[in-house]
């Protein structure tokens, strides 16, 4: 879906693109004829595989190929390409060698929050702390090979050490399709209904966000959970037990049911320790549904608390509940949801996207 809207917004301001991915991409019809795209290999989530040491394996040799492929990719097409992009990852540091070696311009695209992701999640394991230090390394090299380093945010500057490299850092932040993602239940006519929508890992904060909802049992709320990951057989046991019979786990979900899960709802709730730009708050905010999250990566440059959004002073499960409690009793919150839809409309659109991506193309190129 990110490469998707990348390059939705990088076709519009070159004449050919040559887009390297996974057969999961694809493109606007309007764009076939500027586009030669190349598959690659797609890339799994470890816990997809069992058992995990072959997970491993498979993933690794996967990303070997896909590393491979997309460098000769670039080599053959030299005389034809001017400006290199790799997009949210820090594996690709063989490409952008290749692409400075050859003269290119470089754009290195950073995942919001991604390494703080990586110590969440593998926190515990053995060699942990080995591979977060090999992704620091990569990610320093990446911003030493790139001339621009993409980002969606300022904020990710302090957050992603990103200070000796200020003077290449450009904001190109992706946007959300307003006629796709839209309101058609004004918040009077949704349940009392308080939902998360995203991965079911330890730094989303899936399990406080559940003990929050036990916690406002018997208050006249319902709770949903779409998602999927690593957590996922921890959520599903937990919501066994007869106190969470006001809980529904729904799973995995594509776009369309997403659109109907956030036209369901009073409130999303992200109570993350670790997070990027959540293209999930973008949605819940063109949707007209209410948004309470925690003020971590850039989110508070999305949701200004009482005005455009909630904020969590914390991430506990008392402090959740006493929010979600708190938010729908507010009186304020239909202007707060429309309030959030012109900010996303006028920031995070297509066309302020597309001009992004224009004047750091222009930069490199002129």
């Amino acid at each position: 879906m990110h490469a998707e809207k990348l390059i939705a917004c990088l076709a519009p301001n070159c004449q050919k693109l040559i887009a390297v991915g996974d057969r999961r991409i694809h493109t606007d019809r309007s764009l076939l004829g500027k586009i030669q795209f190349e598959e690659i290999p797609t890339l799994h989530h470890l816990e997809n595989i069992q058992p995990i040491i072959w997970s491993a394996f498979v993933w690794i040799s996967r990303l070997i190929w896909g590393l491979l492929r997309t460098s000769w990719i670039v080599f053959i097409n030299r005389k034809k390409v001017d400006v290199v992009v790799c997009f949210l990852g820090v594996y690709y540091t063989p490409i952008l060698l290749i692409g400075r070696i050859l003269g290119k311009k470089l754009v290195s695209f950073e995942p919001s929050g991604g390494i703080t992701h990586v110590k969440y999640k593998y926190q515990g394991w053995m060699g942990s702390k080995l591979v977060t230090q090999l992704l620091i390394s990569l990610r320093s090299m990446n911003r030493q090979l790139a001339d621009v380093i993409g980002i969606e945010s300022m904020s990710e500057i302090d957050q992603g050490e990103l200070e000796h490299w200020a003077e290449k850092v450009r904001v190109v932040n992706l946007y959300v399709d307003t006629m796709y993602y839209h309101p058609f239940k004004s918040l009077s006519e949704r349940p009392y209904q308080v939902g998360y929508i995203g991965r079911l890992e330890i730094a989303k904060g899936i399990e406080e966000f559940i003990t929050a909802a036990a916690l406002l049992n018997g208050k006249n709320i319902t709770f949903s959970i779409v998602g999927n990951g690593s957590l996922q057989s921890v959520v599903e046991t937990r919501l066994m037990h007869a106190s969470m019979h006001h809980i529904k786990f729904f799973g995995w979900a594509d776009s369309p049911q997403v659109v109907s899960h956030l036209n369901n709802l009073r409130l999303l709730v992200l109570p993350s320790a670790a997070e990027g730009l959540p293209n999930v708050i973008l949605e819940a905010m063109a949707c007209k549904t209410p948004v309470l999250a925690t003020p971590v990566g850039s989110i508070p440059e999305l949701i200004q608390h009482k005005i455009t959004g909630y904020l969590l002073p914390d991430c506990s499960p008392e402090t959740i509940a006493s929010a979600i409690e708190q938010a729908l009793n507010d009186e304020d919150l239909p202007h707060i949801a429309h309030r959030a839809l012109v900010h996303v409309e006028k920031k995070y659109s297509l066309e302020s996207s597309t001009l992004q991506w224009q004047v750091v193309l222009d930069e490199l190129i002129h």
